[in-house]
């Protein structure tokens, strides 16, 4: 699936001015308010926080996939990074547990329940 949304949409959502501006002047002078804007688009025009800032602003049809994309998207970032953490704590697997365990629960195949437990591990683990 890919996220979309419109210039009314964000405008809508009250925007930073700055940013708006930005991505307007991305786009053709004659780009109609009521088109569709793919997030890869806002993605390269105006950078990263504000494609996320943006995820609030998705075509209405779109909000129920928007929170798995969005997870799956943070799973991505954080997998990204781990090599990082991982060479620092080679023995740490729980960052590695709860990438997998929040991407399961993205795409159906975890439960509330189970993200609920893997978490209450994690805190048992950071506690001990």
């Amino acid at each position: 699936m890919k996220l979309k949304t419109t210039l009314n949409i964000i405008r809508d959502a009250q925007p930073c001015a700055d940013g708006y501006a930005k991505l307007l002047r991305s786009l053709p002078k004659d780009f109609d308010h009521d088109e569709p804007i793919g997030f890869d688009h806002i993605l390269e025009s105006n950078g990263l926080d504000d494609a996320l800032w943006g995820l609030r602003c998705v075509l209405p049809e779109q909000e129920k996939d928007r929170d798995r994309e969005a997870r799956l998207l943070a799973c991505e970032y954080a997998e990204a990074v781990l090599p990082l953490f991982e060479k620092k704590y080679p023995e740490d697997k729980l960052p590695r547990v709860c990438i997998e365990m929040a991407r399961r629960f993205a795409v159906g195949q975890a439960t509330g329940t189970e993200m609920d437990a893997a978490g209450d591990a994690v805190l048992k683990e950071m506690a001990d």
